[in-house]
């Protein structure tokens, strides 16, 4: 029997992993739907805008369903050590990513903000705001994928940290675009304001909930699961 520690010793040694990867990648692939939405939203086009916040609802449903029966599984399992508790919670901030698409996005459909406004938040790079939380989850897949290799305590503490790294970046753009759009030079309605500010909060929230994950990573290897 493998002595390899990602073992869900009912259902083969891979499953597990491979159930956090799927998780990730769902919960990923909802968040990449806000670079056509703010694409949508910088052409003035609201209907295609619209139409991205429907999907990226319907997918963090279909997310939450997915975390739901990884949960299960999960739950049901036998672990090494007993990680189970860390396997969720890596679950869980996997989870949230898709929960911050969702909760940013809906900002949209929640009031018809000006373009004239909208022009005004995008005096700042918003898409790379957008690119780097998503590159911040997309580094954490990689720190993940180093689970599956032996000895990997070092490469995952320093993918870990690549992760923590690109979080600070995005946090450093939200601040810059913030700044901007709060001095509201154009005198835009303050709920406007307060709603643009809520979407680059939220949204932000891609990266936070990478970067949780990545902390439980560096938790397992405290632990001497590598």
């Amino acid at each position: 029997m493998s002595s390899h520690w990602f073992k869900l010793l009912s259902r083969g040694e891979d499953e597990v992993l491979q159930l956090v990867l799927s998780n990730l990648d769902f919960s990923t692939n909802t968040a990449r739907h806000l670079t056509p939405l703010v694409e949508s939203l910088k052409k003035h086009d609201k209907a295609s805008a619209l139409q991205e916040v429907k999907t990226i609802g319907d997918m963090e449903t279909q997310a939450d369903a997915m975390h739901i029966k990884a949960v299960e599984t999960v739950s049901g399992g036998s672990f090494f050590g007993g990680i189970r508790e860390d396997i969720l919670e890596l679950l869980e901030t996997i989870d949230n990513i898709a929960d911050a698409a969702k909760d940013s996005s809906r900002i949209f459909s929640q009031r018809d903000i000006p373009f004239e406004t909208i022009d005004y938040l995008f005096k700042r790079d918003v898409a790379s705001f957008i690119k780097t939380l998503l590159d911040t989850a997309d580094d954490l897949k990689i720190a993940i994928q180093a689970l599956a290799q032996r000895n990997a305590k070092a490469k995952i503490v320093e993918l870990a940290t690549k992760v923590e790294r690109k979080e600070e970046e995005a946090d450093e753009i939200r601040v810059s675009i913030l700044d901007n759009l709060l001095r509201n030079e154009i005198k835009a309605d303050p709920l406007d304001i307060i709603l643009l500010k809520q979407f680059l909060e939220v949204a932000d929230d891609v990266a936070d909930s990478s970067e949780d994950a990545s902390d439980v990573l560096l938790v397992l290897v405290v632990k001497g699961y590598t």
